[in-house]
């Protein structure tokens, strides 16, 4: 008989509707004719005619179908090859008759083949694929599988892996595919590509994943005891090559992860090709983890990253360098309270043995070396009202004062090539910036003897608050990172010297004083998420100075001198913190030793006492203050 016509058919636009595609079966082979009888006759034997073998069967049609959108959206998918038709049957021997010999029947011949299916796609979406082979060929070839905006059922009938091919079967967070009715033997493909975050993928049925791709990518919040793909059945990773990013991001939190499972199965068998291969993974911006990539074999095995070091990200420096800028802004405030600053506030107060309110204003900048900088710029205020007792040589005087600062900082950090598997944007530089303030008061006591004696202290307590943001420091979501803080400071300085007149108009003070100044710690929640603790911070530091001085007229001076300045401590220290540790961030620290120049000129216009200065500063801390110094006496 004749073969069946084919039928081809491209598609370039999605479809919703199912697809099923059959094609012709083998046509049945014709039987052969039967014999006809033998006959004897008086002349001899007759020999009776052979009968004519059956034609073949035709070949069944054949059914092409082509997909060529980048996605196509299915209903179910159902394809079959055809069967082949019958053998016709052989034609019945002729009887023998008086001797004479039957022909023999003819030969039913062979059905025809049944007709091939082939079917190709780009991206096939679709919630059951039915393979099913006859005698004719099946061949399937789909670049990829998805299985991300549904599950997928895939069945196979007598298919072959060289004919059934899929490039990559995708997968997403809680999405099955279900390959129980398809043994691993019957279909072939290069990747298994999966999508995960809490909500594993997963796979229902055997898994050959021998010498083949598997990519688990993005991982983003994956916690603990979660698994990307779980796989109810026996997985075969011999070979297996497991592509993880080098560098990935994980959410911040306190949540702790030893373990990162990205494959676990009832079953698993081998080891993979890459086994042992290290990887990074950065929890909010704060906490780093080194990886290595382990599979364990046999009943309930899996594949996971499991944690072989933890500590804080090289990165998270930058986050204390904020608090410390907070620190040293309130830092600055004693320089209105150390040395002729406060006497020239209260010297004329206790003379006339009355009282007197004072103010002043100082502001500027300064860089701080603190491993890389922090630029601490701003304005502080002071109003106190002072009085004092006049002795037979000496002075004592007293003011009681509030205190008020309000300023800004920037932060600078390189942390070079060498931090880069903790960068999710691949930035090495991070700067940083922020506001800064405080306000508090407290006392400050002067004490001064006719021969050029002097000694002062102050305490000085309150509230300080600053804030931070850098765009970065990014975390696996885009978020840039800000916190804010408030914290208590408390601080005392004292100090001593003596004026050595040289003459009439000139003067020379030789000094020395001692700052200290605590920054209370404070827990912060990043904007990422992440725990940070930052440590309370001291300020032990040491001035050692002289300050020549000529008296212009009755009623203004000028001023010069030179000072060193010991900073003792000055190291911001800090933690990021999980449920299971806590990890040290590495701290900035702006202990070092810094030469001060200043220069200023002061006097009384009437009631009012004026100071006008200028100080510059080169070492451990760089830069130029100003400062405006009045009281007014009453």
């Amino acid at each position: 008989g004749g073969s069946g016509g084919d039928a081809r058919l491209n598609l370039s636009a999605h479809t919703t509707g199912s697809i099923s595609l059959t094609a012709g079966n083998g046509g049945t082979g014709a039987n052969g004719a039967n014999g006809s009888d033998g006959n004897g006759t008086s002349i001899g034997p007759e020999h009776g005619g052979d009968g004519g073998n059956g034609g073949s069967g035709g070949h069944g049609g054949n059914v092409s179908l082509t997909l060529d959108a980048v996605r196509v959206q299915s209903g179910d998918i159902s394809l079959r090859s055809g069967t082949a038709g019958s053998n016709g049957t052989n034609g019945i021997a002729g009887n023998d008759i008086n001797s004479g010999i039957g022909g023999a029947g003819g030969n039913g011949n062979a059905g025809g083949t049944g007709g091939r299916v082939d079917f190709s796609a780009h991206t096939l979406v679709t919630p059951r694929l039915d393979l099913t082979r006859g005698s004719g060929a099946l061949n399937v070839d789909v670049e990829t599988l998805d299985v991300t905006t549904g599950d997928t059922v895939l069945v196979t009938n007598n298919t072959r892996p060289d004919e059934v091919r899929f490039d990559t079967m995708r997968l997403s967070q809680g999405r099955t595919l279900d390959v129980s009715g398809a043994a691993t033997s019957t279909y072939g493909f290069n990747t298994l590509d999966v999508h995960a975050r809490s909500d594993s993928a997963r796979i229902e049925g055997d898994l050959d994943l021998s010498n083949r791709n598997l990519n688990l990518t993005p991982i983003l919040t994956l916690d603990e005891g979660v698994s990307m793909l779980t796989v109810n059945g026996t997985v075969d990773v011999s070979g297996t090559h497991i592509s993880v990013p080098g560098t990935f991001g994980l959410q911040g939190g306190l949540a702790h992860r030893d373990t990162l499972t990205l494959m676990e199965a009832t079953t698993v068998n081998g080891a993979t090709a890459n086994e042992g291969e290290v990887h990074y993974g950065v929890q909010g911006v704060s906490v780093g983890y080194d990886y290595a990539l382990r599979t364990q074999s046999g009943a309930n095995g899996d594949i996971a990253l499991r944690m072989t070091a933890a500590h804080a990200t090289p990165q998270a420096k930058a986050l204390s360098e904020g608090f410390l800028g907070g620190m040293l802004f309130t830092s600055q405030g004693f320089g209105l309270l150390a040395g002729d600053n406060l006497a020239l506030a209260m010297q004329n107060v206790t003379r006339q043995n009355g009282y007197g309110v004072f103010g002043a204003i100082t502001g500027g900048k300064q860089r701080y070396d603190s491993g890389s900088h922090v630029d601490v710029t701003g304005a502080h205020m002071l109003l106190g009202l002072a009085t004092g007792t006049r002795f037979a040589a000496s002075d004592l005087d007293f003011s009681l004062f509030g205190e008020y600062g309000d300023g800004s900082y920037e932060t600078y950090n390189d942390f070079g090539a060498a931090s880069l598997p903790w960068s999710l944007n691949g930035k090495t530089q991070v700067k940083g910036k922020g506001d800064a303030s405080y306000s508090g008061g407290g006392l400050i006591v002067h004490y001064a003897t006719d021969s050029g004696y002097h000694a002062e202290a102050s305490v000085r307590t309150g509230r300080a608050e600053m804030d931070f943001k850098s765009s970065d420091l990014v975390d696996v979501f885009g978020r840039h990172v800000e916190y804010d803080a408030k914290t208590n400071y408390a601080g005392w300085h004292a100090g001593a010297g003596k004026i050595w007149k040289i003459n009439e108009n000139v003067a020379l003070d030789t000094y020395g004083r001692y700052f200290w100044l605590r920054q209370k710690g404070a827990n912060v929640r990043l904007s990422t998420d992440d725990d940070v603790e930052f440590r309370e911070i001291e300020s032990r530091r040491m001035r050692l100075g002289a300050r020549l001085s000529r008296k212009q007229s009755t009623t203004w001076d000028i001023y010069a001198g030179l000072a060193y300045d010991q900073e003792f401590g000055g190291k911001a220290k800090a933690t990021a913190n999980t449920v299971a540790a806590r990890y040290a961030i590495d701290a900035p620290d702006v202990s070092g030793g810094t030469g001060v120049a200043e220069m200023g000129f002061c006097g009384m216009l009437g009631g009012l006492r004026m100071d006008f200065g200028l100080q510059a500063y080169s070492g451990q801390v760089k830069g130029i203050t100003g400062n405006m110094r009045m009281r007014y006496l009453f």
